[in-house]
């Protein structure tokens, strides 16, 4: 095992121990690749069980995903006094095609109390490499989209006796690198669900919540993602 995931994932178990968040099986694997992976984890933040198995359209997925949108601050109050910059896509193209599929058979597979997660390495020229992470549960027709890293740099997490460059979070998809604050929407206003009590343990302003009956399909492409 690379030494960035053994130092990086000793330092997180000790972590989770503490808090007692772990599971007690190991995720299964639906696919994984050097810059993809989509697994079934035992969601110990469950507030209730899922509506698992669930079964998906694939154009359903795909709409699901492309639609959404996502606004980034390192600092809460920064976005109340300056407000918070324009929404920009979390997906590209490249990103729908790689995990649509997986997370559709993923949900499909997946038990009322597991959460299904995802995994992206992604780069480019200004921010180089950097990670979009998170996972999927149905509750009540609802999907629920936990965004916990969207283009986190390795440095943004602060690991004891980890140097910053040797961070993945591979191994907990579910953790979010460093202090960020996100504001997430949903391209089809007509499906985002705003819950008058939120009853879930995942983090609220982290998770989207879509009516999946009130997407409509769409015939565009998605539009091209720019790092933050």
């Amino acid at each position: 095992m690379p030494l960035h995931r053994t130092a990086f994932g000793t330092g997180l178990l000790a972590l989770l121990l503490l808090t007692g968040c772990v599971t007690n099986l190991p995720p299964k694997v639906i696919m994984a690749n050097g810059v993809t992976r989509i697994e079934i984890r035992g969601d110990k933040r469950a507030a209730r069980p899922h509506a698992h198995p669930a079964a998906f359209a694939p154009e359903t997925m795909r709409v699901l995903l492309s639609g959404m949108r996502i606004q980034v601050q390192t600092d809460r109050f920064m976005g109340v006094v300056n407000g918070w910059s324009e929404p920009r896509p979390v997906f590209a193209s490249a990103d729908l095609a790689a995990i649509a599929g997986p997370l559709t058979e993923a949900l499909a597979q997946a038990a009322p109390n597991d959460i299904v997660t995802f995994y992206r390495r992604v780069s480019d020229a200004s921010a180089g490499l950097a990670y979009i992470t998170g996972g999927v549960f149905v509750q009540d027709g609802l999907a629920y989209v936990v965004m916990a890293n969207f283009w986190s740099l390795p440095i943004d997490a602060i690991v004891p006796t980890v140097p910053g460059y040797m961070i993945d979070p591979v191994d907990q998809p579910l953790l979010t690198l460093g202090r960020k604050f996100y504001r997430l929407s949903h391209a089809q206003e007509q499906a985002e669900v705003h819950l008058p009590e939120w009853q879930e343990r995942h983090p609220s302003d982290k998770t989207l919540v879509v009516n999946l009956a009130l997407l409509h399909p769409e015939n565009r492409h998605a539009v091209p993602r720019t790092s933050p």
